[in-house]
Order: C-alpha cells, then structure tokens, then sequence
C-alpha cells in the first residue's frame, strides 16, 4: 500500500509511526513540512500528493489539519489526533475518514475530534479512542494505525464499521484515571460500547430503553441490577430488560462491553 504520511508541528521525519507502516510492508511518503508557514507545508504536501499518488493519507496532529485541507479527491484519510482548529480552513472531514484520538491529550483536545465528527456527519464508529498521549506512538496505538490504513483502502462492507477490533485488552486498556468509551459498532439493530474504567470508576444509575448485554472482558466489578448488587469477576454476563436501572462499580482497572439492542 501507497500512504503519504503527514507529520506534526516540529516533528521529524521518519518517526516511529511512518517507521511502523513502512516495517509492515508499505511504501510511505513522508514529506518535511515547513514549520513555520502552513501554507508552505500544505504545498509541500501536495506536490507530495499529486507525485506519489497514494492510496491513503494519514496526517498527525498539525499534519492532520494539512491532511484535511488537502485536494485529495476520493483518497481516504486517517487523522491522528488533527489539529484542525489550529490551522487551515477546512472545518469537516470527508466520508471515509477515520480519526483516532487519545481521550487523555494535553495538547489537542479529545473534544474538537468530537466537534469534527459531528460537523461531518461521520458515524461514531469512525473515532477511535487510542493511545497513551498525543504522540499515539504506544504499540496499541500502532497496531490500530496500522489496522486503520489497511482498513481505509479496503472495499466497503455494509457487515460493520470501518474498522472492529478483535484484541480488545491490548488495543483499548483501561484508563489510569476515570472512564474511557469507545463505540465498537453502532447501526439499525444494534450499538456496542466498550468501556474501560481504572479502579474505583464506573457508571451511576441508570436505565435504558432498550435491551442491554453486558459482559465484564478484563478485571472485575461490582454490578448493582434494581436493588441487588452482584460481584462481575472477568468473564460475567447479565443480560438486562428494558427499562432495568443498574450501575457499574469497578474493583480494579476493567473493560466492559456494553451492547445495547435496539
């Protein structure tokens, strides 16, 4: 596969994750852009575009923002935490694209990956909760890269999301602190959350309107049905009618995959 590779503000070339790509195989692009002047950098990109010809474009943080401003017709995109608020015009994201974003960034918000998605008319599926920090340079991170650029060029199936994980602990652990949610699927018939919670983490009471699945993947939790509360060790599962309120308490760092029938 043919990927351009687009870095960030003051980052090198030939970093870990164009080297990642490149040791899977792939022929990768990776352009110096100007730090100094977008529009310059953007110009380098495209001439970079339009002579390598890729099949996918993957732009990282300020390169995502490039990513976006690009003229790139039907070639897909894979933006990795974009700055797009920070530079460029472009304030929406064209069908296809995958975002993959750290919930715990210090440097561009989680939220104005959330923002692009919504202006775009993007599904839920296609923003992805990844990494450690902004630099999504963690092996989880890169395997899921990796997986989003094959993905992204592969013929489009109407049988799920653009891109489903089957390792589930190693490419979303539970968050350090708090909870962390990643919408696996979401279509007619059904939406699959996995959450991941550090100790002491978990959901209020609740109820829904819908039939819910849930299933403890990884750790262990307390999980409270109506009035009774029921230890949920690695590998449980409740099935919940609609209507049920419940809440999740977790005991240690845990992943919960919630599917919600509709």
């Amino acid at each position: 596969m043919k990927i351009l590779f687009l870095h960030g503000w003051h980052s090198v070339v030939g970093g870990v994750k164009p080297n990642h790509l490149r040791q899977h195989g792939h022929e990768v692009a990776n352009p110096a852009l100007d730090d100094d002047s977008f529009e310059r950098a953007l110009a380098t990109a495209q001439d970079e575009f339009d002579r390598f010809q890729p099949q996918v474009v993957v732009g990282s943080s300020r390169g995502g923002a490039v990513a976006l401003n690009l003229r790139s017709g039907a070639t897909p995109l894979v933006l990795l935490c974009p700055a797009w608020r920070r530079w460029g015009t472009a304030r929406t994201a064209k069908p296809g694209t995958l975002i993959l974003h750290c919930p715990q960034d210090e440097v561009v918000p989680f939220a104005d990956s959330e923002e692009l998605l919504r202006a775009s008319g993007l599904p839920p599926a296609t923003l992805f909760e990844v990494g450690v920090d902004h630099r999504l340079a963690d092996p989880a991170a890169l395997r899921i890269l990796l997986r989003a650029c094959e993905q992204a060029v592969a013929p489009a199936s109407s049988a799920g999301p653009p891109l489903t994980s089957h390792h589930l602990v190693e490419e979303f652990p539970p968050p350090p602190t708090g909870r962390r949610q990643t919408v696996l699927r979401d279509d007619p018939q059904a939406r699959v959350v996995l959450f991941g919670f550090a100790a002491g983490a978990g959901l209020p009471r609740h109820q829904a309107p819908h039939p819910v699945l849930l299933q403890v993947v990884e750790g262990r939790a307390d999980v409270t049905l109506a009035d009774v509360t029921q230890a949920a060790p690695r590998g449980a599962w409740f099935q919940l009618p609609p209507g049920l309120p419940h809440a999740i308490q977790a005991l240690e760092p845990t992943l919960l995959l919630v599917t919600i029938l509709k």
